[in-house]
């Protein structure tokens, strides 16, 4: 994996469907959703159409940092698209409803590593750990303090799983060894979050 390219055609399929799906769907729906989970990473904002009870939404989430260490600079960053549905279980969207949900969704991240020169291999070895597989499932509430806007809560499980192919490059009794290796790693997880959301 080149890690600078951000693996760019999947990235922009991702991106893609989601344009054509927001261009495709007011007709058939009711209005739209939009909402905003502060302090979280991941899934840190959805937005889709409100087609009655069914919420088929897409975020994408970014995080970057970059380091200098004497004259060498460092960087990575990642993006994460998603996309999953949110069912309401009542359509009560009136001032003071509470209206209970169940949710899931899908998320793929694009990273991309910077190390400096003569380390591609190092770079795309991190640069495939950071682009994980996930998903997460929850249920949780919004209450509707005033007709369009609501204030959520939420809790869930998310499950993360990544992989890489690592070589290693030893020198064992002045004799060079290279060792091939396949890393593996899964990340599982409970998550409570708040949402404000407004519907539109």
């Amino acid at each position: 994996m080149n890690c600078k390219t951000f693996k760019a055609p999947l990235l922009v399929a991702v991106l893609s469907l989601a344009v054509l799906l927001s261009s495709a769907l007011p007709a058939l729906c009711g209005g739209w959703v939009f909402g905003v989970r502060p302090g979280s990473t991941v899934e840190s904002a959805y937005f889709g159409p409100n087609m009655g009870t069914v919420v088929p939404f897409v975020g994408l989430d970014f995080l970057g940092v970059s380091l200098t260490v004497e004259d060498a600079d460092v960087s990575a960053s990642m993006y994460v698209p998603s996309f999953g549905a949110r069912v309401y279980l009542n359509s009560n969207t009136t001032s003071g409803a509470v209206v209970p949900y169940i949710q899931g969704a899908f998320m793929k991240s694009f990273a991309s590593v910077d190390l400096g020169e003569g380390t591609a291999d190092i770079e795309n070895a991190i640069g495939d750990l950071l682009s994980f597989y996930g998903i997460s499932v929850a249920f949780g509430a919004e209450y509707f303090f005033a007709e369009r806007f609501s204030l959520g809560g939420e809790y869930g499980l998310r499950y993360f799983k990544t992989s890489a192919d690592v070589s290693v490059d030893l020198d064992v009794l002045d004799e060079p060894i290279s060792v091939d290796s396949n890393l593996e790693a899964a990340y599982r997880a409970s998550y409570a979050g708040v949402s404000l959301n407004f519907h539109f």
